[in-house]
């Protein structure tokens, strides 16, 4: 767990999608999540474990994700790292609370690897529909019924230039990564919170096996470890 970080935790991720009543009928019936909420076409979801208002946004439009959302340390950490964004040449955006229901203000951004980003800090808690005081949500009323929203899957073209980004900027610490013996990193997995990671990068050349790089199958790759708070330092796994 990284304690200075400007962020503390994943907390959502937006999807747009061209047909947002089957998409709806995808994560509500089969995945399993409640709906708990619509705004301007939109439509919140959350699994029955978690306390904050939602953690899966749907919005009509073309295949996609329109951001991931991050919840920032604090109110003063969200302002910093606005700041510290800008000084970086990153271009912010500042969303109004309300925009995203049951939030508070907002910024967004894109990486220089091109994947988008929202930051927050206020979010409501979500409506209390079981009768266990340590679970919002109900588990198991429908298809797969997760507990949470665990971590994401990124790709770039450049897995150091990501791990770089997400290290230098918003304080996610590297604990395991793929590399070959003669080449760039091909996976990395890093976290802000005491889980094995919140975000997994992978290089979206390893399909195609370009130039310079292995699959991870390949003898020549090696996983290692990272231990907490020692970005630079790999170790072999003991599993």
């Amino acid at each position: 767990m990284n304690k200075n970080a400007p962020v503390c935790k994943l907390g959502h991720v937006a999807l747009t999608t061209p047909d947002i009543d089957a998409s709806v009928r995808f994560f509500r019936d089969l995945v399993g999540l409640d709906v708990v909420g619509e705004q301007d076409g939109a439509v919140y979801l959350r699994a029955f474990g978690e306390i904050d208002h939602h953690s899966l946004v749907l919005r009509e439009g073309a295949t996609g994700v329109e951001h991931f959302g991050l919840r920032a340390s604090g109110p003063e950490q969200l302002e910093l790292l606005a700041a510290d964004l800008r000084a970086h040449g990153v271009a912010v955006t500042e969303v109004a609370a309300g925009a995203e229901l049951g939030q508070g203000d907002a910024i967004r951004f894109v990486s220089p690897q091109g994947h988008p980003w929202e930051v927050y800090w206020e979010i409501e808690k979500g409506r209390q529909d079981s009768k266990l005081i340590n679970q919002r949500g109900k588990a198991y009323l429908r298809g797969s019924s997760p507990m949470h929203l665990d971590h994401i899957n990124i790709a770039c073209v450049d897995v150091t230039a990501g791990e770089a980004f997400l290290a230098d900027r918003l304080g996610f610490l590297r604990r395991e990564y793929v590399q070959p013996t003669d080449g760039p990193i091909l996976a990395s997995w890093m976290s802000v919170t005491s889980q094995v990671h919140d975000i997994a990068i992978a290089s979206s050349t390893c399909g195609t096996r370009a130039p310079g790089t292995a699959s991870s199958s390949s003898p020549a790759a090696t996983t290692s470890s990272t231990p907490t708070g020692s970005p630079s330092a790999g170790t072999r796994p003991t599993s």
